[in-house]
């Protein structure tokens, strides 16, 4: 189960330290992702490249936003926003002045995927999972509440018992998107020593 660990000063020995288990640090600025999108969207309505006519050329099927993206030269945020609906021409002159934004918190996903294998590349467990912008992780809001995940490992195999002492491989997955488009991509590898009883942190870098 993700932990928010929202005191971004601590890295990830302290987080161990702390609570006696293994973990990968998740550390996005969900704030500023959003922000990054939002301000594509507005430079290419500030540039001209889209208006409220093309939009509604769009929503009439005129146009398609294929079309609309090769013709005006639109940011894929922008075409991202118009398919996921949270642009249109009903909102154009909010998303423009800044009073509506095109990626909120109720667009923000975040999927991982842990993985973990024997110093032989052995599989030994794993998890999966997605976390809203809007969960109560987050106290309903990602962008005012901020924090990284700490994902922990509970040191145990697919059937349930405790890891034997050793080196092992793990390995974090992390899709970040707006709507159904992928903003951030990470994959990291890591190795970790494990003494049973004790959790050393150990990162060898070898991504």
């Amino acid at each position: 189960m993700p932990t928010l660990i929202t005191d971004m000063t601590k890295d990830v020995k302290e987080i161990v330290d702390e609570y006696g288990v293994q973990g990968h640090l998740i550390g996005f600025d969900m704030a500023q992702l959003a922000a990054n999108e939002n301000a594509a969207v507005v430079a290419d309505i500030d540039k001209g490249k889209l208006t409220v006519d093309i939009l509604r050329q769009i929503e009439s099927g005129q146009m398609s936003v294929k079309e609309a993206k090769k013709e005006y030269d639109l940011s894929e945020s922008t075409v991202n926003a118009i398919k996921e609906g949270t642009l249109n021409s009903g909102n154009f002159a909010g998303v423009k002045n800044g009073t509506v934004k095109v990626m909120s918190k109720d667009n923000i996903t975040l999927h991982y995927q842990t993985s973990y294998f024997s110093s032989l590349g052995h599989y030994v467990n794993g998890e999966s999972g997605t976390i809203a912008c809007a969960d109560t992780i987050y106290n309903g809001d990602c962008l005012s509440n901020g924090g990284n995940l700490f994902l922990a490992w509970n040191m145990r195999a697919t059937d349930g018992r405790l890891v034997a002492t050793g080196v092992y491989i793990a390995r974090i997955e992390i899709t970040v998107k707006a709507g159904s488009k992928t903003i951030s991509e990470m994959t990291r590898d890591m190795l970790w020593g494990v003494r049973r009883g004790k959790i050393n942190a150990l990162d060898l870098n070898i991504k």
